[in-house]
């Protein structure tokens, strides 16, 4: 008798290879994927500026786009992390990532 789960005993052998190898591709993607990401080195933009004052309609996206080269949503994303809020009031000073 097998120590296997049930669910296994009772699959057919090539619903089992199939499912060993979507298994064996996911983790092959996971580990590729992981040291891609370890290899990156610094952030996906670069920004002009140290400080801007917020003007009247300005966003963090529109703020990021305006100030920032490369990757937007990254730059978004650190600029209200370094902020501490997405909230911009105008004449208010933001520094940049």
């Amino acid at each position: 008798m097998s120590h296997a789960p049930a669910t296994l005993m009772y699959m057919s052998t090539r619903t089992r290879n199939f499912v060993a190898r979507t298994i064996a591709v996911g983790l092959v993607t996971l580990v590729f994927g992981g040291i891609a990401w370890l290899g990156a080195s610094g952030p996906a933009y670069e920004c002009e500026q140290q400080q801007v004052v917020v003007r009247q309609g300005d966003t963090a996206w529109s703020i990021a786009a305006r100030y920032c080269s490369g990757h937007t949503g990254e730059a978004t994303y650190d600029l209200v992390q370094l902020h501490g809020s997405s909230w911009l009031y105008p004449g208010e000073v933001v520094t940049l990532p």
